[in-house]
């Protein structure tokens, strides 16, 4: 067996989540081979595994964000920042959660993003055909968008899934554009379905006056938020977006906004959900995170201790 094959099976074990089985029938060897082969990676030091212990303030953090915000499920994950390994620990933890949650039958509606592409690609492969994956929002546009139809394509090629698309923008130019949008009828039938999901994974974005926040990240992933809509959203006390619905720090919906220019489910269609989880990292996002949690369309969490912390002491301020 040479280097190129033990590494392609590593990576299929450690990177995609199969299993060895699974790997075995799709190279047509025994699965014997792949145990030899895993066994020469970590042997050879192709493999590197870091246990990350928890710090002791985890627990009291978790159990702080269960009796604040009366949520079902939260998980505080190490990490700072958002980088790349920080999502990938973070996108494990909710893909683990995901794979308990989601049974036979289950309706399960994701938005775009980085975030939730780290968390797809970290599910293990299944076969569940009975779950239909739609996305709960149109799409950025830009070269850098990741959009939730890609995220639901990806979880749905992992689970072998039912996967329906949403053909729009996230954010339209005007209200009439928008109105138009709305009675198309593939449009109107997918966020139906999105709508009748049992199940939601999202994250956020934060709303700030830095100009290298909010607008300079949606001028750059779809090229539709203007300079005017991000002062117009500013004024009337948005915090933070998900789903392309934006909310201030009670987690009030900004429906004059919202319902003019946006193509999405809406947070009060989402709060009527009977699980939405949201996944964060980065403490750019505590103003959001915390909105969310305030407006009580969140029931579970999995964000990073170093957002956590951040949340705990705005919310003693604000």
């Amino acid at each position: 067996m040479n280097i190129d094959q033990v590494l392609q099976i590593a990576r299929f074990y450690h990177e995609q989540n199969k299993t060895q089985e699974e790997i075995a029938q799709q190279l047509l060897v025994s699965r014997s081979t792949i145990s030899r082969a895993l066994k020469m990676a970590r042997e050879r030091g192709y493999i590197r595994t870091i246990v990350v212990a928890p710090s002791s303030n985890a627990p009291r953090l978790e159990a702080w964000f269960r009796a604040r915000f009366d949520l079902q499920h939260v998980v505080i994950v190490p990490g700072r920042g958002n980088t790349p390994e920080v999502l990938d620990s973070v996108g494990q933890t909710a893909a683990t959660y995901l794979d308990h949650i989601v049974t036979e039958g289950t309706v399960l509606t994701v938005a775009g993003g980085r975030t939730l592409m780290a968390v797809s690609k970290q599910l293990r492969p299944a076969y569940r055909p009975d779950v239909t994956v739609v996305p709960v929002m149109g799409g950025w546009v830009g070269d850098s968008a990741i959009s939730a139809n890609e995220v639901v394509r990806e979880i749905a090629v992992r689970w072998q899934a039912r996967a329906e698309s949403l053909f729009a923008p996230a954010i339209i130019s005007d209200e009439i554009a928008r109105q138009a949008l709305w009675r198309e009828e593939s449009i109107r039938l997918t966020l139906e379905k999105a709508r009748t999901a049992t199940v939601a994974c999202v994250s956020l974005a934060g709303v700030t006056r830095d100009p290298t926040g909010l607008h300079h990240h949606y001028a750059r992933s779809s090229g539709l938020l203007s300079e005017e809509d991000h002062q117009s959203l500013l004024a009337l006390g948005a915090v933070g977006e998900s789903c392309a619905q934006f909310f201030d720090i009670d987690g009030r919906p900004i429906d004059v906004w919202n319902q003019a220019k946006t193509i999405a489910v809406s947070l009060h269609d989402l709060k009527k959900m009977p699980i939405v989880v949201m996944v964060a990292a980065g403490t750019e996002k505590a103003w959001a995170t915390l909105g969310a949690c305030r407006g009580g369309f969140v029931t579970a969490l999995i964000i990073t201790e170093e957002l956590a912390c951040k949340i705990e002491q705005l919310d003693q301020v604000t």
